[in-house]
């Protein structure tokens, strides 16, 4: 067994770099240092977005290696006490001079806990998180328990020497989860037992509530991270349990504020409760737009439903 070196910084938004070398066992036939520079995903005036790696973050990476058929990543980096740690390549995975990658971050930070379905007519394999387990019946569409995903596409990186080099700056992350609610103080119960509809009812639009995500590989041979899977049409997503609350995450927000002529609009949101009850809750503001830059988040407490 042969050894990795790796050199790895992370960097916080504008918080400063830090680094780190650690050894790693390998089966490459040659010692393979790795050279990084991690930014974190900006999330501006919002508790809800990802605005510094903790301890246990994973980063999902594949490379043009032109194959998405395998559920696995090319290769995962944890974030620890000590820094950035790299696991060893995927068997099989082969390094260009010059090429591109995918990143991919799930909050839950258990990409084995997914369903994974490769499509090979459109080259396409979509990953799956766990579906909330509500005994019910609920517009008979499923539910899945939708964690924080940020995604970084087309990541350039150079091989020479046995040095892959590599940056992903603020700008290159994608949001895919672009709109959160938080109940907070929830009595019991875990997280995955709970449903929530989030339906706009001035607009009569529900939330656009996703699934996982998928990868393609597109007409350059190059690997695509999407975390936009469509999960249904109702505004249903699954919890995410998280320190402070059970989380829901969706796709984006569609107060369509654009239309300057509405000062706000009337949300409601139900939370459906294992197979026990049923309880809403309304409130008329006027929310923000989100886009794939950040995360927007609400927080309720669970009292307010009734």
């Amino acid at each position: 067994m042969k050894k990795i070196s790796l050199f790895l910084t992370a960097a916080l938004l504008i918080v400063a770099a830090s680094c780190i070398n650690q050894e790693l066992n390998s089966d490459e036939a040659q010692p393979l240092k790795l050279n990084l520079t991690v930014a974190g995903p900006s999330g501006p005036d919002t508790k809800a977005a990802k605005t510094a790696w903790t301890e246990g973050d994973k980063l999902n990476c594949w490379f043009d290696d032109n194959n998405v058929k395998h559920a696995d990543p090319d290769l995962v980096i944890t974030y620890t006490s000590e820094g950035w740690k790299a696991g060893s390549l995927r068997e099989g995975v082969t390094l260009k001079e010059k090429g591109v990658f995918s990143v991919v971050y799930e909050s839950t930070n258990n990409l084995s806990s997914y369903s994974t379905n490769y499509n090979e007519t459109y080259g396409i394999n979509y990953y799956y998180p766990p579906e909330a387990t509500y005994s019910g019946t609920i517009e008979s569409v499923p539910a899945y328990c939708r964690p924080l995903i940020i995604t970084a596409n087309n990541i350039a990186y150079t091989f020479a020497s046995n040095t892959l080099t590599a940056s992903i700056s603020v700008l290159d992350w994608s949001v895919s989860s672009s709109f959160k609610v938080l109940v907070k103080n929830v009595p019991s119960g875990l997280a995955s037992n709970y449903i929530l509809k989030t339906f706009n009812t001035t607009k009569n639009w529900p939330a656009e509530a996703r699934s996982g995500f998928s990868l393609q590989i597109n007409n350059s041979s190059v690997p695509v991270a999407n975390g936009h899977s469509m999960a249904n049409a109702f505004g249903l997503t699954g919890g995410v349990q998280e320190s402070d609350g059970i989380a829901f995450y969706y796709d984006y927000f569609w107060n369509h504020a654009q239309d300057e002529s509405a000062s706000g609009v009337t949300v409601t949101f139900t939370l459906y409760e294992g197979n026990t009850s049923t309880k809403s809750y309304s409130v008329y503001k006027n929310f923000e737009n989100t886009a794939y830059t950040k995360c927007f988040g609400v927080s309720i407490d669970y009292s307010k439903f009734k």
